[in-house]
């Protein structure tokens, strides 16, 4: 699924900054997993700042955690990508569910999943001794709803 880009995303995405992008879960077992997924699952979490136990007075901080678990027949592997971004505080009403999630799918999507990618195929070589090289998505082909699932059990990510 995709749509065309609201007045809103483009207004966020007018003013929003990207402050980091990093892993924060990289895990593989070389174990035989008797019954593998088909199909790479994939998850989104979005967490936004609480405007009144900000971390900076002037801004409002979100953060896009995107997760791909793998099973194969030679073991599991689950990697966690997060950006990290900011908004002025006056544009704070831009951090909306509806326009966050159109953001993830628009924009976050685009930067993470060349993270996600590169870690596949490293950490499945060394742990796997083969690697796993994950496809290209056109536009719209990785798109979450509005109810996304957690992306980690971490409470750090």
């Amino acid at each position: 699924m995709t749509s065309e880009p609201s007045e809103l995303l483009r207004e966020l995405v007018s003013v929003i900054v990207q402050d980091d992008v990093r892993y924060v879960e990289l895990t593989a077992r070389a174990e035989p997993v008797s019954d593998p997924f088909e199909e790479p699952r994939f998850g989104l979490r979005v967490d936004v700042e609480d405007p009144d136990d900000r971390r900076q007075e002037d801004r409002l901080h979100v953060a896009f955690n995107i997760r791909v678990d793998i099973s194969s027949e030679v073991g599991v592997m689950s990697v966690v990508a997060r950006a990290e971004y900011h908004v002025p505080i006056e544009k704070a009403d831009l951090l909306a569910k509806p326009v966050t999630m159109e953001f993830a799918n628009h924009v976050a999507v685009m930067t993470l999943v060349p993270y996600l990618r590169e870690a596949l195929s490293d950490v499945s070589l060394r742990v796997f001794d083969q690697r796993i090289v994950m496809p290209m998505f056109k536009r719209g082909e990785l798109w979450f709803s509005d109810e996304p699932e957690p992306a980690s059990n971490d409470d750090d990510s």
